[in-house]
């Protein structure tokens, strides 16, 4: 059994410029991928709802998941308000 830390994120978009918002998930991820510890870090757009995303990610401990939501690219990227956190859960691998 390992320690990683992985969960799924239920987000809604909360403006009306889906586009503007899908762009700054991408620069988000990208900077994300480059953080000791992060294994990986990837959104997901429902077909059915555009303003729907979900972000599967998975980092190696609690520690790096800590320093991952203390970096200056989360913390500015929520600050934009452009997405609304509905649920977060953490899951374990079976296998």
């Amino acid at each position: 059994m390992t320690n990683n830390i992985r969960n799924i994120v239920n987000l809604t978009i909360t403006v009306d410029d889906t586009n503007y918002t899908k762009k700054a998930l991408i620069e988000f991820a990208k900077k994300t991928k480059t953080e000791p510890g992060c294994i990986s870090f990837e959104f997901y757009q429902y077909k059915q709802n555009e303003k729907k995303i979900i972000l599967l990610e998975s980092f190696q401990d609690n520690k790096a998941m800590q320093e991952h939501l203390n970096t200056e690219h989360t913390q500015t990227f929520f600050t934009k308000n452009t997405v609304s956190v509905d649920s977060i859960e953490t899951i374990n691998a079976l296998i």
